[in-house]
């Protein structure tokens, strides 16, 4: 089975200008996508630190965990949903 066929030229090199176009402008999205959000969003494997999942049987407020970590000295970390 044959995806391209044999003997077909294709002018790649005529192209160039099209395709260093388009790369520049997928790079000045890219650049311009990390200034807007703040540089990049570095998870735990690059920024260090430890991750701690837990999970409730019932539901509790963010504020009261806040709170119950600030007791034992535990309060500089990051709480998401």
């Amino acid at each position: 089975m044959e995806i391209i066929k044999p003997g077909i030229k294709i002018d790649f090199m005529g192209k160039r200008r099209y395709a260093f176009l388009l790369s520049g402008i997928l790079i000045a999205i890219g650049v311009f996508s990390l200034i807007l959000h703040g540089g990049p969003n570095y998870g735990i494997d690059f920024a260090g630190g430890t991750l701690v999942q837990v999970k409730f049987f019932q539901p509790v407020k963010l504020d009261e965990i806040r709170d119950a970590l600030k007791t034992v000295g535990l309060g500089g970390g990051v709480i998401q949903r």
